[in-house]
């Protein structure tokens, strides 16, 4: 009979996917059609701060964590004509999943999205483009 051992590494993380949605719908009327859509349950936290080019904004931010097996965080990308990801200044907003499910939870997110009537558009976006998301899917002290 065969061993199988597991090596835990430090450089082990977990997978992350990021969409950009487009909806004219308010962050309420969203979590509400996301959270049967996923079977998730988005709860608003505190906002993000932004305080960048002296101009202080906040930006509504949900999430829903299930430990390890999810993490989905949910952030308006626009404020009252501020911007968090100035490069995407066309996304509304910012849906993160991670954890060991999160692809399964992106795929299904970008199959169904259309039923939601709160969203015009969602699209992948490369992880890599998105600037300080870590501060983002990281616990704030």
């Amino acid at each position: 009979m065969q061993k199988k051992v597991h090596i835990l590494t430090d450089n082990f993380a977990p997978e992350i996917y990021v969409a950009g949605v487009v909806s004219s719908e308010s962050e309420f009327q969203l979590i509400l059609q996301l959270n049967p859509m996923l079977k998730l349950a988005l709860k608003l936290v505190a906002p993000i701060f932004n305080a960048s080019n002296g101009n202080n904004a906040t930006f509504a931010h949900a999430v829903f964590d299930n430990d390890a097996d999810i993490k989905v965080h949910l952030v308006k990308n626009k404020n009252e004509g501020q911007v968090l990801f100035k490069n995407f200044h066309t996304i509304d907003y910012i849906i993160v999943f991670s954890g060991e499910n999160s692809a399964g939870y992106f795929e299904k997110f970008i199959k169904q999205y259309k039923t939601a009537n709160a969203i015009s558009l969602a699209t992948e976006i490369e992880l890599k483009k998105l600037k300080n998301l870590k501060k983002l899917i990281e616990p704030q002290n």
